[in-house]
This record gives structure tokens, C-alpha cells and sequence, in this order.
């Protein structure tokens, strides 16, 4: 039967006019769904041979990965096609344009996104390739990729995903001014997180560019892949259902009565007198996808049940269907079981590579030269028996090639897999992982999934566990926590439940970055995050292993610190710094310093935060930097710089603030670490709440809700909340300031983050003052004051008594108000709390003037308050003050 496409006459015009939209730069974005069989190939080719004329075409493909797939996998293929386009794809008019085309492609990438040679695109890969041969470029790429080899030996370094999405933008952007773009990526079913995020961003930001972009996804595969997201991707496309220049085409029609008229349009194709019955039988057993009756016809043929006579095809009359295969992996079976024995075992061994699979890889195991199983692939598996196509060839090295093919369907791949026996399988899968480490593995290209995957299957768990555990490594380093986390698991299940010698060391080390990807992603009081470390813990003292306890001690006192329990979290980061002291661990004793003076600022030990964090800048060497973030999942910077903004500013010491607010926002462009990104962040919002700057928070906080919605980063969510509600309440949008200081209540409950309660209580004191709640305002703030006493979290205990003060004063009751104050000033003198002391000084001033109280009292405070500000040598922001003071005057 005939092969050519029918019935899609809908769906091409369609994509043609997408096209010519397209071309007129304005942007578009097909979905074209359907599952296996129902032509998304077959209208994509036909659409590219006969409807488009002067584009570069470029074709991609998520690979079925049972593991998950590697992040950005697609989008790097549609690149590296990119890389790769040929003059005979284009319109001969146009021929001339495309002989520089090498060139063109090679300044585009460098000039938008140098960035990613050598990190998000491999140094050996095709792209690279390309921009190579083009004169001038050899010496910068090289030097590039000198320059990340010499930060991260093994692994790929970090990526900033936003910047990575807007250079991959840019990218597309420029070769589109030059040549009309038609990009295809394929089975998005299987598209991991990283992919979905900038498939989205893309569908979003590119508005007037001349690209076509064309997603397949089979929605068979949508609801049970077990890599990728698929939720994530259908939660994707709904919010894309809005967006005008997106269009959707399900190829398989709703309606049985619609997909009876295409498969009979099917059939018309090719002149036939077929029975009535025997159109409603097929119908029965193909529901009129195409492929399934495509093949169920040519077996039909193959038996002799449907032949050619006198030009028309018939049916046997006799033709009995219950003999017939009941399901499309039966057919299949019949096909394969006609080929030469030969072949059957070559398909049978390609299956367990994979759906795409290498032929290096399988010659290697079948011990034949490549170029001869080449030649059969293409003579016998696609040429005649249509069951395998030619797939984008990887190029290894300088001048190595890696050829590639794939099933033309997942069923065949699957049929033929399940087929073998389940030793053969295992064997097989060992075989393979064996031969794709050394061929690939001399070159540098990472393949930790597939390896992983392949050594699990083929009963290697202790190589399995150490690829799933180098899997998670490069996962964390692109911002992919919870594919991190899902590696991490698959390694650690594969342990031995005994470890010993190297075993258990490699155990402490994969409990301890599954415990840091769990607390980036769910926050430290999580149960997840609490139930690791007791692992880790349980661990670590089972076997004796000190230096594997430090990190994991670091991770409890960050526990104690966001349950808010500073008497436990200051003992525990004691302990944390005698044991990186006897340890001799340079980052240990960095991160045990930080610790300590975190865990002083809590306390209120304003000056013995300061010191620990002098301490710190004298002693660390900022060339560990990247070491430590390896090991605690931040920049040992980002809280450094963190505590001494915050610490001047409660000193009063604006200037000295100003200086790591400045280091703060540079730490925050340089970065890629979407963790140390958020505590910057944090610093930043958290900074300007304290000077009084309500825009300058918000708009940081707004930036940190972005961000940590993006990598599920939900700890500091709740921060984004808690500084939106400040900022709501500066613009008097009291009931959306009342909405977000909820959620990030709701947030912290349910996750146990308690250590910034009292600052969202403290705005939310604020929002009680405009709506004149002053007698829940005195009994909140005093419950407060019994709290931080009792878990002495002492850092905002001023404050608290300053509203306790104001509380009282409005609900009538001066002489309460007074010694509320007193308190406040007493206790942010004791802590050297100036910014504190100054304001509860204000506020006792105003206080005493408008009741006509003590003049001696007066003067006496106003001398204090001028004396500190001399003496002391103050450095504050003139306009903020002003602000501040001008504030508290209309409370007053």
C-alpha cells in the first residue's frame, strides 16, 4: 500500500500558514499531538519537502530515557543541526546565501552565547566543531574551553539557567535576521525539567523573530514516561493555550466517525474493492491509526489475505481475523520474525541500547567492523524491511564520527526488548554500558545517565550507584534539584547494605549531597530534609567516618536554626567549629565560621557576629570558593556578605553596609548557583526593609518569589512573601499585604521554617498600626517578647518591645508605654543595636512631647541620642532617617 500522506490537508495549510506568518517575522509555535502511528513524522517531512522554501530546517529529539533525560538534551541536538544545515535543504535562490553560511553560524553563537561553549555545549560536540573551522575562531574557542577546564575538571560548570535561556534566545534571534528558521523537536513527552523551562521561555520571549517552531509529543507516552515531566509539561502547555501565536493539531481525531473517514481515506489512496466487512474489521483492530493499518495491510499481504488483481487491491473472502495477531506488538512480532535470523539478533541487541542507538557501540559487541554494519543497516533494516532510520551522527574527537540510528517506533524497540530472555537482557545491558564507556568516555562526552542505566539494568549496582551519583553532581550544577534528588535515591538504593573500605565513604558522600539537594529544594525543617540527615548521621557514626560528620553537622544546625531554637543552633555551631578546627578543612572552618556568626546575630551578639565574620575574610582563600559551593550548595560569600550588611545596619553603620550590599549585588550578576542567587537576593530585600527603601525591597523580592519559584526552591519563597507584605503595606494595599503575609505564614507552617517569624511579625505589626489594632498589637508583641526569650532568639527583641510601647500608648495606657520603651532602648544598648535604640528613642521623644511628660527626661534622651551619633562616629543615610523619623511623627 501506498506510503504517501493522506487525509492532512487541514494540517498542512495550517503549518503553511504558520510559515508564511513566520517569515513575515512574527513568530510561531505549533504542538502537533497524537500518538504513535498517527503521522506526526509524516506530516512534518511532507510538510518540509514540499511547503517550505528558503529556510534552514533543524530537527531535534528528547531521547526515552527510563532514568530521565539529560538537561537541555534537545535543544543542544536542534543546535548542533543548526550547526550543521546544508545548501541542498535550501532553495537553490537562495544557495548562494548559505555557502557562508559556517561562518554566519559561528559568529552568531560567539557573539550571543560564548558563554555556553564548554558548559552547556560540550567541547567535543559537532557545534564546537563548526565554529572551529571557521577561520579566526580556533584560538577563542580553544582558549574558552581552556579557561572552564581549568575550573571544573570533570564535570560541567555551572550554569546560569536564566542566562542560558536568554543566550540561547539571542542565538535563535540572530540566525533568524539572516536565514527564515523551521525548528522541529520531537517526542517532548520526554523533555526533563530543564528543557520544559526553556521550551516555555521561548514560547514566551520570542515574539517577532522568523522561526517556526514545531513540537511532537505522543500523548500515549504524555500520562506514563518515566523520564521527564510530564506534568510539568502539561501545565506548560495549558498556560501557552492563551498565548495567540501558539496552535495546537492532535492529529488523532476525537470522533470514531472521523477516524473512520481517514482510515478510508487511507485506503482510496491506493485503488481497491474491499468488502464493507472487511473495512469494519480493520477499523476494529488499527481505530484507524494509520501506521497500525499501514502494517496490519502489508502483513495481510505478506499471508495472501489481501492481493492485487487486475490493478485493484481485494480482500480473501475467507479471511478469518481472529487468527490474526489482537495487538500492534503481534504484528510486529510477525514482521521481525520474517527477517534472516541475523538481523533479528542485530535488532534484538540494538533494543537494549535504546530506541536511538550507535553503531560503534553494537559493532563493538558484535566484533565487525562499523563500516560494514553500517552498510547493512541502511541495505537491509532501512532500505528494505523500513524498520529503523538513520539518526544524527555525533562527531567524537577531530575528525571521529559516531554513526546513530533509531527505531521508527518505540513498539518495535519495545517488542523486541521485552522479547529477550531476562539473563540475555542483563548481559547485554553490562555489554553495552562497557562499550559506550570506552568509546565515549575517551573524549570527554557525558553520558552518566545512559551509563547509570545500563549498569543498573545489567546488575553492576556498585558502577550504577557511582554514575547515577555523577548524574546528580552535574544535575545540581545547572539548578536540576529534583532530577538531582531522583539520582541521588537511584544511588543510594543500589548500596550495598554492608559497605566497606571505599564503599562507605562513597555512601557518607552521596547521603550528604542528597541531604544538601533535598534542603535546597524543600527547605532546612522539612521532614525530607530532617529524615536525610538522621541517615547521614546514622551513617557517619556506624562506620566512624569524622569528616564526612562535619557537613552533616553543619546540616543540623541549620536545622535548629530555622526551627528557630538559637540555643541549640549556637551549640551546635560550637561544635561545628571544633571540629573543623581538629579537622585542619580550610572550607569547613569557613563554613563553621559563618555559622557561629549567624547564629550570634540571632542571639543578638551583634559584635560577636562582626567578629567571627572578620575572622572569616582574613582566613578564607577565595580561590576555595568553588570547592565550598561544591560542598555546601552556596557560595560561603553569599552569607558572609549576608551577616555584614545586616550587622552594620543594625549598628547603624549605613556606610559600611553599603560596602557588601555593593559585593552582594556583584556576587549575585556573577553567579550561576540559583541557591547562592536567592540568598543574595534575601540579603538584598531583607537589607533595604531595614533602611526603610519599600521599592528597592520589593522589587528584590519580587525578583527572589521569581526565582525560587523557578527551582522549587520553596524556603525562600517564603521570604519573597514576607517582603512583599512590607512592601504592600508602604503603598497602604493593606489587603494584598494581608494575602502574602499568609502565605508565607502557610508556607513556613507547613514546612517548619520558623527563624524569620519575627520579621513577618514585625511587618505585620506595621499593618496593625494602620488599622488601628493597638490592643491585639500590645498582646501580640507581648506574647513575642515571651518567645524570643524563651528560645532566646534575641535579635529583634528591641523591636518587639518598641511596638509593645506603641501598643500602649494608643490603647491609653502611657505609663506602660514608657517602661515598654525603656526596655527597648536598654536592650538595644546592651546589644549595640544603634538603628534600634535611635528609633525607639524617636518614638519615646514624640512620646513624651505630646503628653507633656518630663522635661528633664526630654532633654536627657535627646542628649543621649546626640552623643551616640557623635561619639560613635554614625554613618546613616540622611534621606532614609528622615523617612523613618517623618514616619513615626504621623504614627505619633
Amino acid at each position: 500500500m501506498s506510503n504517501q500522506l493522506v487525509g492532512r490537508d487541514r494540517e498542512l495549510q495550517l503549518l503553511s500558514d504558520c510559515y508564511q506568518l513566520a517569515c513575515e517575522g512574527d513568530s510561531q509555535f505549533v504542538f502537533i499531538q497524537g500518538d504513535i502511528g498517527w503521522g506526526k513524522s509524516a506530516l512534518i517531512e511532507h510538510f518540509h519537502e514540499h511547503c517550505v522554501r528558503g529556510a534552514v530546517i533543524a530537527k531535534g529529539s528528547c531521547l526515552i530515557s527510563r532514568e530521565g533525560g539529560e538537561p537541555y538534551f534537545p535543544f543542544l541536538e536542534l543546535l548542533s543541526a543548526l550547526s550543521e544545515s546544508r545548501t541542498d535543504e535550501l532553495d537553490e535562490s537562495v544557495e548562494d546565501q548559505m555557502l557562508n553560511y559556517g561562518k554566519v553560524f559561528a559568529e552568531v553563537l560567539w557573539d550571543n552565547s560564548s558563554d555556553l561553549i564548554g558548559t552547556l555545549i560540550p567541547g567535543s560536540s559537532n557545534i564546537i566543531n563548526t565554529v572551529k573551522k571557521v577561520e579566526g575562531y580556533i584560538n577563542c574557542v580553544n582558549d574558552k574551553l581552556n579557561e572552564v577546564n581549568a575550573e571544573v575538571e570533570e564535570l560541567t560548570a555551572q550554569i546560569d539557567t536564566g542566562q542560558l535561556q536568554l543566550q540561547y534566545k539571542k542565538v535563535l534571534e540572530a540566525l533568524a535576521e539572516k536565514y527564515p528558521l523551521v525548528l522541529t523537536i520531537d517526542s517532548i513527552q520526554w523533555a526533563d525539567k530543564s528543557s520544559i523551562d526553556l521550551l516555555f521561555y521561548l514560547s514566551r520571549k520570542l515574539k517577532k523573530s522568523r522561526i517556526l517552531f514545531i513540537y511532537c509529543l505522543n500523548d500515549g507516552e504524555m500520562n506514563h514516561s518515566e523520564g521527564g515531566d510530564s506534568q510539568l509539561l502539561k501545565r506548560a502547555m495549558n498556560e501557552l493555550h492563551v498565548e495567540e501565536n501558539h496552535h495546537w493539531l492532535n492529529l488523532k481525531p476525537s470522533k470514531a466517525s472521523d477516524r473512520v473517514k481517514l482510515l478510508r481515506t487511507i485506503l482510496a489512496k491506493d485503488p481497491n474493492e474491499f468488502s464493507e466487512d472487511f473495512v469494519s474489521s480493520l477499523f476494529k483492530y488499527t481505530n484507524g491509526n494509520p501506521f497500525f493499518t499501514l502494517e496490519l495491510l502489508r502483513h495481510l499481504k505478506v499471508q495472501g489475505d489481501v492481493t492485487l488483481r487486475n490493478g485493484l487491491w481485494h480482500n480473501n473472502s475467507k479471511l478469518v481475523w481472529e487468527k490474526l495477531p489482537q495487538n500492534i506488538e503481534g504484528i510486529i512480532g510477525n514482521k521481525i520474525s520474517q527477517l534472516p535470523g541475523e538481523l533479528q539478533d542485530l535488532l534484538a541487541l540494538s533494543s537494549v541500547e535504546g530506541q536511538v542507538f550507535s553503531c560503534s557501540v553494537i559493532a563493538k559487541l558484535r566484533g565487525v567492523e562499523e563500516r560494514e554494519l553500517a552498510q547493512l543497516f541502511v541495505n537491509k533494516l532501512i532500505k528494505t524491511h523500513s524498520l529503523i532510520e538513520e539518526d544524527q551522527p555525533q562527531q567524537i574527537g577531530d575528525s571521529d564520527w559516531i554513526r546513530r540510528y533509531k527505531f521508527m517506533n518505540g513498539i518495535s524497540q519495545q517488542y523486541l526488548y521485552h522479547n529477550l530472555p531476562t539473563t540475555e537482557r542483563m548481559i547485554l545491558h553490562s555489554q553495552i554500558a562497557v562499550a559506550m564507556e570506552g568509546i565515549y568516555q575517551e573524549f570527554g562526552i557525558r553520558l552518566d545517565g545512559q551509563l547509570a542505566y545500563h549498569y543498573s539494568k545489567g546488575g553492576n549496582e556498585k558502577k550504577a550507584a557511582e554514575y547515577f551519583h555523577k548524574s546528580a553532581k552535574h544535575a545540581i550544577r545547572v539548578g536540576a534539584y529534583k532530577k538531582a534528588i531522583e539520582d541521588l535515591q537511584r544511588s543510594i538504593q543500589l548500596l550495598p547494605h554492608n559497605p566497606i573500605g571505599s564503599e562507605v565513604d562513597f555512601a557518607c558522600q552521596v547521603q550528604i549531597d542528597l541531604a544538601l539537594a533535598t534542603r535546597i529544594t524543600y527547605g532546612w525543617g522539612d521532614e525530607h530534609t530532617h529524615e536525610t540527615y538522621k541517615c547521614c548521621i546514622q551513617l557517619a557514626e556506624k562506620y566512624n567516618r569524622q569528616r564526612a560528620i562535619i557537613p552533616i553537622v553543619f546540616g543540623v544546625w541549620g536545622y535548629h536554626l530555622v526551627k528557630n531554637d538559637i540555643r541549640r543552633t549556637y551549640a551546635t555551631a560550637q561544635h561545628l567549629l571544633k571540629l573543623a578546627i581538629a579537622s585542619e578543612d580550610k572550607i569547613a572552618h569557613a563554613q563553621a565560621l559563618i555559622a557561629m556568626a549567624n547564629s550570634c546575630f540571632w542571639k543578638g551578639c551583634i559584635s560577636e557576629s562582626q567578629q567571627y565574620l572578620e575572622e572569616f575574610y582574613g582566613s578564607f582563600d577565595p580561590l576555595l570558593e568553588f570547592d565550598a559551593e561544591e560542598r555546601y550548595g552556596q557560595s560561603p560569600f553569599s552569607i558572609s556578605y549576608m551577616m555584614s550588611s545586616l550587622t552594620y545596619l543594625h549598628q547603624g553603620d549605613f556606610a559600611e553596609a553599603a560596602v557588601f550590599i555593593e559585593k552582594t549585588v556583584t556576587l549575585l550578576e556573577q553567579t550561576g548557583n540559583p541557591f547562592t542567587r536567592s540568598i543574595c537576593l534575601t540579603t538584598l530585600t531583607w537589607a533595604h526593609w531595614l533602611m526603610g527603601n519599600a521599592e528597592e525591597s520589593e522589587q528584590y523580592a519580587n525578583q527572589l518569589d521569581s526565582m525560587a519559584k523557578k527551582y522549587d526552591i520553596e524556603l525562600y519563597r517564603i521570604y519573597g512573601f514576607i517582603f512583599k507584605g512590607y512592601a504592600f503595606i508602604e503603598k497602604g494595599e493593606l489587603t494584598e499585604a494581608q494575602r502574602v503575609i499568609s502565605l508565607s505564614e502557610e508556607m513556613s507552617d507547613r514546612m517548619e521554617q520558623k527563624i524569620m517569624s519575627s520579621i513577618r511579625k514585625l511587618i505585620e505589626f506595621e499593618m496593625y498600626l494602620k488599622q488601628q489594632k493597638y490592643v491585639g498589637l500590645f498582646r501580640e508583641s507581648s506574647d513575642w517578647i515571651s518567645r524570643c526569650k524563651a528560645c532566646e532568639e534575641c535579635c529583634y527583641l528591641s523591636e518587639f518591645y518598641r511596638y509593645q510601647a506603641l501598643g500602649h500608648f494608643y490603647a491609653g495606657d502611657h505609663q506602660a508605654a514608657m517602661v515598654a520603651y525603656d526596655q527597648a532602648i536598654k536592650i538595644a544598648q546592651e546589644k549595640g543595636q544603634l538603628l534600634f535604640e535611635r528609633r525607639a528613642t524617636l518614638d519615646y521623644l514624640s512620646l513624651l512631647e505630646r503628653t507633656g511628660g518630663c522635661f528633664d527626661l526630654q532633654n536627657i534622651l535627646r542628649r543621649r541620642l546626640d552623643h551616640e551619633l557623635v561619639i560613635k562616629k554614625i554613618c546613616i543615610v540622611p534621606e532614609a532617617l528622615e523617612s523613618q523619623e517623618a514616619s513615626l511623627m504621623d504614627l505619633l
